[in-house]
């Protein structure tokens, strides 16, 4: 049996709840609804059986996000019928849409996506637009590219093809490109970045198709993350304005493109297996005045290693144990770096 203090307790806790609901409930919803967007969706969905007010807050979020879904044959149907009639009661209600994200490892609802992906660029002003899926057959609509109010833009697994040439891409307000495992040629992605004058962060992982990577009018990058598969070219302008530079490498005879650049900025820098020249580091302090973070995997060509920089916080070096070409001296003098034991042989 609960004694009379347990009980008194258990009362105390349960209107301590339910005043913290309570507070909650008398905020003003739109900061209701980004307080949610903050949350998965699922979460968001739970928060329905809080109270009566709650019950339908969660379907003015800003953001409808489906990713990590593994969509049985079964249930293939309902789901993309609860995404359809999600979406249109945004659009009926007219409610405000931030963020739309489509991740899952399936085949999609092609007809469902060219109806809305259109609608939601064009009539809710979406500024943030993730498409993940088995898309390689889809026909991408050409109103991607041509959005004033996308500011994030990431596409993975999807068919770039039915990008013309002649078509006109108008990203004027893009500030974040993210394309994955896509087949892309050079003249797409010219044409692409053609038109994201405000672009800040560039990532291209795992790609195929690409020759070269030509950023010579672009003058607001801040961040760019590569993974090889292939051999390439980058020529970055203005070096001179990023922050950080994450280049990984997955064939063979790849030098980190570092001549001829100016890092005067760079505070991230990591390599892996990376050929990377004798005299990469000859210089260091001079090419990298600003760098607080160095992480180097795998990367080969270097017997010798100096390294004299006081900037430096974090230093990870991992040198793997069967790489002929592995590093056989070191000599580092970090003064400020936070990092233990920056070595590690695997």
């Amino acid at each position: 049996m609960k004694t009379q203090s347990v009980r008194r307790r258990e009362e105390e806790e349960d209107d301590g709840s339910e005043i913290t609901v309570d507070r909650l409930s008398q905020l003003p919803q739109p900061i209701l609804h980004n307080i949610l967007s903050l949350l998965y969706q699922k979460d968001a969905v739970r928060t329905s059986v809080l109270s009566k007010s709650w019950r339908y807050l969660w379907h003015g979020r800003l953001n409808v996000e489906f990713h990590d879904f593994v969509i049985c044959h079964d249930i293939k149907k309902e789901f993309w019928s609860f995404l359809d009639k999600t979406l249109q009661r945004y659009l009926d209600q007219n409610l405000p849409l931030q963020k739309f994200r489509v991740d899952i490892p399936s085949v999609a609802d092609f007809a469902l996506l060219q109806k809305w992906i259109p609608i939601i660029i064009m009539n809710m002003g979406v500024k943030s637009l993730n498409l993940s899926f088995n898309g390689k057959d889809f026909p991408l609509p050409l109103v991607v590219f041509q959005s004033e109010s996308l500011v994030e833009l990431h596409l993975q697994w999807l068919n770039l093809s039915t990008l013309k040439y002649t078509d006109n891409v108008m990203l004027n307000n893009l500030q974040t490109l993210h394309l994955q495992q896509l087949v892309i040629t050079d003249e797409v992605f010219e044409k692409i970045m053609s038109g994201c004058p405000l672009i800040e962060n560039l990532y291209l992982l795992f790609c195929t198709g690409l020759k070269s990577i030509k950023l010579h009018k672009h003058h607001n990058i801040k961040s760019f993350g590569y993974s090889a598969v292939d051999k390439i070219i980058i020529e970055i302008e203005d070096p001179h304005t990023l922050e950080s530079f994450h280049f990984r490498n997955y064939c063979s005879d790849c030098f980190f493109p570092y001549k001829n650049m100016n890092f005067l900025r760079l505070k991230s820098l990591d390599l892996y297996k990376v050929q990377l020249p004798a005299e990469t580091f000859e210089n260091f302090s001079s090419f990298f005045p600003c760098l607080n973070e160095l992480i180097l995997w795998s990367c080969h060509g270097l017997k010798e290693f100096r390294l004299l920089s006081s900037s430096i916080k974090r230093l990870t070096i991992k040198i793997d144990r069967m790489n002929p070409g592995k590093m056989m001296k070191a000599f580092i003098d970090t003064p400020n770096c936070n990092t233990p034991k920056p070595f590690f042989i695997f």
